[in-house]
């Protein structure tokens, strides 16, 4: 979703996730394992995971120790500029009206129905309470 709402914060990336002979986690709960983050991350461009031997694994991270390297898998995933991407969603928030306020907490809400309508808070630093 990221991807096509900020592409400018979003860059897709491989990772790669070595398998050794006497791991924790086999190479078949290891693969249902990424077939469901598969699944779960849509049908997006971004690749599905792949099988690698051991060489491959070798070739992709020469810095592996390649004692007991069985193969593994690469995946991927996308990293994410965490700071800029709050920073612009907080800019649009009040692009649209919305109220920002730092060193509040909120003490209440207020409710219409099922909705809520406000926030009490109080100011972290002054120690002032306002609706």
């Amino acid at each position: 979703m990221l991807l096509k709402i900020a592409p400018h914060l979003v860059e897709p990336a491989a990772f790669y996730l070595p398998v050794y002979a006497g791991g924790r986690d086999g190479r078949l709960k290891l693969r249902l394992g990424l077939t469901a983050y598969d699944l779960l991350a849509g049908f997006g461009d971004i690749g599905r995971h792949t099988v690698l031997s051991r060489e491959q694994m070798l070739e992709a991270e020469p810095l592996l120790r390649p004692e007991g390297l069985q193969g593994g898998f690469r995946y991927f995933d996308c990293v994410v500029n965490d700071a800029r991407l709050t920073l612009a969603t907080l800019r649009s928030a009040i692009e649209d009206g919305t109220v920002a306020l730092n060193y509040v907490e909120a003490a209440a809400m207020q409710r219409d129905g099922e909705r809520i309508s406000g926030v009490t808070f109080h100011d972290t630093l002054s120690g002032r309470r306002a609706p």
